[in-house]
């Protein structure tokens, strides 16, 4: 039997829960990650990268998530990727 969105541990997904996943990374975030072109599935985007230290870094300075920079220093590596279109929609 085939699992439904709605069967899954997840829960439902729409693609309009992304756009508020947006809101969280302001064009100052944004700014300090890696960028590069790359065409998803026929739609040209900008691929957004950050790497640890860049998430450290973020999660150091904003206040409501400064206690979570800490949660770093268990990982020798993490990495972060959100690939936007034209118009900022994932």
């Amino acid at each position: 039997m085939e699992e439904s969105a709605s069967d899954s541990p997840r829960g439902s997904f729409s693609p309009s829960d992304l756009s508020s996943a947006t809101d969280a990374l302001p064009a100052d975030t944004l700014k300090k990650a890696k960028t590069s072109k790359e065409t998803v599935n026929g739609i040209k985007t900008t691929r957004y990268s950050f790497d640890r230290k860049t998430l450290m870094d973020l999660a150091k300075e904003d206040s409501s998530t400064s206690s979570s920079a800490g949660t770093f220093d268990q990982f020798d590596k993490a990495q972060m990727d959100i690939w936007l279109n034209d118009d900022g929609i994932p």
